[in-house]
């Protein structure tokens, strides 16, 4: 039998070593994959994928006809503010203040004509003795500013009753007549 142990690189038996340690990054395998994960990976990605078209056909589907409806309905908070400036408006036309009239109009209106020009100009409205307002209508549109207008039927002393349309501008907090039918 040979001896056990014997030195180091010598003959015959002796002590297994390990071979050095390597210096280098070390490499995390991923995990083995089985054919079973493989298929619930696509079955669930083609799941998601199916809920994702559902999703987007729902909102098409539903989310356009609610925003065409919110987009075009009245807004009833608006309402009573548009109406209060048409009423101020029309009552002083009534009540022949122009001054009053004059500081109802929106500033593009006050910025064409001054004040003193507004009194200077003979106004058609002298014959208005009253006035009956028959629709606000407030219309939302995709592109482009909202759209608020008053219609009123207005009678004059001298003539038949006439329909007049007032548009109506939000400004510095107030409602505002512009370009009026009538004065």
């Amino acid at each position: 039998l040979p001896p056990l142990g014997r030195g180091v690189g010598g003959g015959g038996g002796g002590v297994a070593r390990a071979p050095p340690p390597t210096t280098g990054p070390a490499v995390t395998l991923p995990p083995a994959r089985t054919v079973g994960a493989v298929t619930a990976e696509k079955e669930l990605s083609g799941r998601g994928f199916a809920i994702i078209i559902v999703g987007v056909g729902v909102l098409l589907c539903c989310g356009t006809p609610t925003a065409g409806f919110y987009l075009s309905h009245k807004d009833a908070r608006e309402e009573p503010g548009i109406r209060a400036a048409a009423d101020a408006y029309l009552s002083a036309v009534v009540r022949h203040d122009d001054n009053g009239a004059y500081d109802m109009l929106c500033a593009a209106d006050r910025r064409r004509e001054s004040r003193a020009d507004w009194l200077d100009r003979p106004a058609a409205g002298y014959g208005v003795t009253g006035f009956r307002i028959t629709d606000v209508t407030v219309r939302r549109l995709s592109e482009g500013p909202t759209l608020r207008w008053v219609t009123a039927e207005v009678t004059y002393s001298d003539q038949a009753p006439r329909t007049v349309g007032l548009n109506v501008e939000r400004q510095d907090g107030a409602w505002k007549v512009c370009s009026p039918d009538v004065r």
